[in-house]
Parts: structure tokens; C-alpha cells; sequence
């Protein structure tokens, strides 16, 4: 079993790197854009990139851990091809509703925001429809990162290609919808040879329901995480300046870049706590403090590389003009490493079914965070605002922890009575 551990952790190792690789370029592209779009009109085009992730939490339910779970636990192919059209129909619904809704706002905002609604569209269908969940059930998550390179390139080179100072606003938007659309195409291709066909019929629809009906302690979990995450920028937009907003952008950016970098560690680990689980031959908890005492490590690691090498970064990056940011960036490097490990935590309450229990905690401690977030941007502005996230992070880390110390006991307990059983 260790050897399976550390072949898993070498496996992240790599994808990790390319990961790495793939953000340092997407940066370098950022940043060229936030020179020649200026922070006003970065920072107009990152709220809407900000209202990406609520657009595909409406759409997937975040139930891509559920899918998982039950894909790996299918043994039928039959039922898995199902499982994958019954998905696929049911976010391309209510992607369509979501977008029909914004199409409808159109006529309500003003003309340059509704420029960028409208170019937004397309990236958000090819993000809220890519088959990652499928690719880390086969254990082919590799191809999930290739396409994220490939979407990368494009948009990198539509930028770099197109871009020229006084850049109009909005532009940035074409490059991720086209880097998208073709991320889209090539990650399907590879993953079930073509998306599958669109299907309206009862039996779909009523398996699609049932999907949901299992997955709302999933998405409530995820609608507290992302809509604390995607009202930041707004707010940052309402009570200081859309100026400020854009140098908060980068900060955000960057930390969030780091974020899902590491994340890509749980994704990893997501399949294999669920065969833990599954099988009576291996101890759940003593291969989780193994593989947490690596996690750990690595968090601790980026944390002190990242708040020492921010000044390069940003200068390299984002320019002498954003360097004012980097206060805010290192508080909010270590918000999501905080994040990161949390997240790990999620990830053993998923893989042992007691997601439920999370979301108890989580509702709660959203909304103070939401309302620690609006105090502290109108007292201290983005200062304030990335303070609060720390403060989120904090108690959202230590009440993870508190919960998972009760239901790992729980867990040997029960293993010990099925043992005794047997």
C-alpha cells in the first residue's frame, strides 16, 4: 500500500509540474493583458470571470465527487455510458437556463457590461461541460491537464497575437471563450471519443433527477465555498473601485492559480480514498495520516516560497503598476493554502459519505465569513477584503478538523465491528 501512496504522490508530482508550467505561462499572458487593458477595464472583465464558478456550480451541481464515486462503484458499462449522458444532457439544461437568464439581463445593464456578458458566454459552456470528472474516475486525469495546457496555449497566443495598448474592454474575453471552445472539443475526443448525444428523454431525465437528489449535500457545500470566492471581486467593485478591484484581481490570480495547482493533489486522492473505503483489507485513517503528513509538507513549502518570491513575481508578471497588490496577494496565499488543506479534509468526508455532515458546519461559517468580508472592505478596502478571506479560511480549517477527529472515529469503529462480523 505505501508503494501504491507514493506512486499516486509521484503521479501528482508530475501533473503538478506541467500544471505549474501551464500557470506560469497563462500568467505571463495576464499579465500583458492587465498592461494594455488597464485596471479599470481588467477589472470590469474579471467580475465577469468572477461569476464563472456560480455558473458552473449551476450547472454541475458539484456533483463531479458523487460521479465519481458512483462511476468507480459501477461495474456495468452499460450503466456507466448511461451515467455519463444522463450528466452531460442535464448540465447542457441548465447551463442553457442559466445562459437564456443572462441573454434576458442583456436588456438591463449597461452596454460595455453587456458586451461582456455576451462574449462570456461561450467559456462558460465549454468549462461548465468538460469531462473532468469522467477522466479522474479512469485515472486519466493527465488528458483533463493537457486540454487545460491547450486552452492555455490558445488564449495565450490570441493575446499575445492580437493585443495592443489601449486595449478595448472585453477583449481578453474572446481569447478564454476560443481557448475553451478548442479545450472543449479535445478533452471530449479523449475522454468518450465525442460528447455524448443530447437526450430529452423521460428515462434520462428521470435518471438526471435522481443524480440530484443525492448530490445536495455537494452542492451546498459548494455553493457556501464558491459564493463566498466570487463575491469578493464584486465587492472590492461596489464599495471601493473597479480600479481597485482589477489590482485585487491580480492578487486573486495568483493565489488562486497556486490554489488549484495543489488541488490537482485531491483530485488525485479523491479515487483512491474511495477504494480505501470500499475494501475491508485496508485502515482508512492509517493511510490518510501518511498521506496528510505529505500534504502538510507541500502546503508549507508554497507558502514560504510564494510570500518571498511575491515581489519577483509581480514585477515580472503584473509590472511595477501592480505591485501595490502584493500585500493582499500574501494574505490571500495563505487563505487558500488554508483552503488547499481544508480541502483535503472534504475530500476524506466525501470518500467515507459523510459529505453531510460538512455542510452543517459550512452554512454557518460561509455567512459570517460573508459578513466579517463586507465589514472589512468598507473599513479597510482590499486590505480588508483579503483579511477576511484569511479569517474564513482559518475557522473553516479548524472546524474541518474538529468534524473529521469525530467521524474518523466513527469510521474505525465500524471498521472494527465489520472485521469482528466477519
Amino acid at each position: 500500500m505505501r508503494q501504491k501512496l507514493f506512486k499516486a504522490l509521484q503521479h501528482g508530482g508530475f501533473i503538478a509540474i506541467s500544471i505549474v508550467v501551464t500557470k506560469i505561462i497563462a500568467l505571463c499572458a495576464q499579465g500583458k493583458a492587465a498592461q494594455y487593458l488597464g485596471p479599470q477595464n481588467y477589472g470590469i472583465s474579471g467580475i465577469f470571470l468572477s461569476i464563472l464558478p456560480l455558473v458552473v456550480l449551476l450547472s454541475n451541481m458539484q456533483m463531479d465527487p458523487l460521479l465519481v464515486r458512483n462511476y468507480i462503484s459501477e461495474k456495468s458499462a452499460h450503466k456507466q455510458h448511461k451515467l455519463i449522458e444522463h450528466i452531460f444532457n442535464l448540465r447542457l439544461l441548465l447551463l442553457s437556463i442559466s445562459a437564456f437568464c443572462a441573454l434576458l439581463a442583456l436588456y438591463f445593464i449597461e452596454p460595455r457590461y453587456s458586451l461582456c456578458l455576451a462574449l462570456i458566454i461561450p467559456f462558460y459552456y465549454s468549462q461548465s461541460l468538460k469531462p473532468a470528472w469522467l477522466l479522474q474516475a479512469t485515472h486519466r486525469l493527465h488528458i483533463h491537464y493537457t486540454a487545460m495546457l491547450i486552452q492555455t496555449a490558445t488564449t495565450v497566443a490570441c493575446i499575445f497575437i492580437f493585443f495592443r495598448p489601449n486595449q478595448a474592454l472585453g477583449s481578453d474575453l474572446i481569447c478564454y471563450s476560443i481557448g475553451g471552445s478548442v479545450a472543449f472539443l479535445y478533452s471530449w475526443k479523449k475522454a468518450h471519443h465525442q460528447p455524448p448525444t443530447i437526450n430529452i428523454s423521460k428515462a434520462c431525465t428521470s435518471g438526471s433527477l435522481a443524480l440530484i437528489k443525492t448530490a445536495k449535500p455537494l452542492l451546498g457545500i459548494a455553493t457556501c465555498t464558491i459564493f463566498f470566492n466570487s463575491l469578493q471581486i464584486p465587492l472590492v467593485a461596489s464599495l471601493a473601485s473597479t480600479t481597485e478591484a482589477g489590482f485585487y484581481r491580480t492578487a486573486t490570480l495568483l493565489s488562486e492559480n497556486i490554489y488549484t495547482t495543489l488541488f490537482t493533489i485531491n483530485a488525485l486522492l479523491l479515487p483512491h480514498m474511495i477504494r480505501w473505503r470500499n475494501s475491508n483489507e485496508i485502515n482508512f485513517s492509517a493511510n490518510y495520516n501518511k498521506t496528510i503528513r505529505y500534504v502538510t509538507l507541500t502546503a508549507f513549502i508554497c507558502v514560504f516560497a510564494g510570500y518571498l518570491l511575491a515581489p519577483i513575481l509581480y514585477k515580472f508578471i503584473y509590472s511595477d503598476a501592480y505591485t501595490e497588490a502584493i500585500p493582499e496577494f500574501r494574505l490571500l496565499l495563505i487563505a487558500k493554502i488554508m483552503l488547499f488543506l481544508a480541502g483535503t479534509l472534504t475530500q476524506a468526508f466525501i470518500a467515507t459519505n459523510k459529505e453531510s455532515e460538512l455542510f452543517k458546519i459550512l452554512a454557518p461559517i460561509t455567512a459570517i465569513g460573508l459578513l466579517i468580508s463586507y465589514c472589512a472592505t468598507q473599513a479597510c478596502g482590499t486590505m480588508g477584503t483579503a483579511s477576511a478571506e484569511l479569517t474564513y479560511a482559518t475557522i473553516l480549517l479548524i472546524a474541518c478538523n474538529i468534524l473529521w477527529r469525530r467521524t474518523r472515529s466513527e469510521i474505525d469503529q465500524s471498521t472494527f465491528i465489520d472485521d469482528a462480523s466477519d
